[in-house]
């Protein structure tokens, strides 16, 4: 009795240790694939800001504003009068340049889609900075800091296709 009663414990055992091996692979591959997924539906805004004569614009505040959220996120131009806003959702956007001495810059309704790194550059105008320059039109996006070609493809052309 003795021998059917270890028997069934070892195998117990085996069985045990081979299912929490299991579960122990399956946990690390699903934690290391969480992060690919999150970059995936990220895009990033970069640019520069520069004065009317095409001089930079130091400390700069850039701000982005989901128009769907209503989320905002700022940034600081460098000393060269760049910014970078990385990691931010796909979807519809404001963008605003302000900064002192100077009458505040707007973009709006900039579309950021799956993996874009869109440039986004601000020419600031001389004022106070209680007056503000709002430009509206649909950018075509062009990456310049890469070869990549990209197309996002809408459910409507999907739905088109033969």
């Amino acid at each position: 009795m003795n021998s059917v009663s270890s028997m069934s414990v070892s195998s117990f055992t085996v069985a045990f240790k081979k299912f929490n091996l299991r579960r122990v692979v399956v946990l690390c591959a699903v934690l290391v694939g969480l992060p690919f997924y999150a970059l995936a539906q990220q895009a990033t805004l970069v640019g520069t800001v520069t004065d009317p004569t095409g001089a930079v614009v130091p400390n700069v505040a850039v701000t982005s504003t989901s128009t769907e959220t209503g989320q905002s996120r700022t940034t600081t131009t460098n000393e060269s009068g760049q910014y970078v806003l990385p990691d931010l959702q796909i979807g519809h956007y404001n963008f605003k340049a302000s900064g002192s001495g100077f009458k505040a810059a707007e973009q709006k309704n900039i579309t950021l889609n799956v993996g874009d790194r869109l440039r986004v550059d601000f020419k600031l105008e001389m004022g106070a900075a209680s007056e503000s320059v709002t430009v509206e039109a649909i950018a075509v996006h062009v990456q310049t800091d890469s070869s990549e070609v990209s197309n996002v493809i809408s459910g409507q052309q999907i739905s088109q296709l033969a």
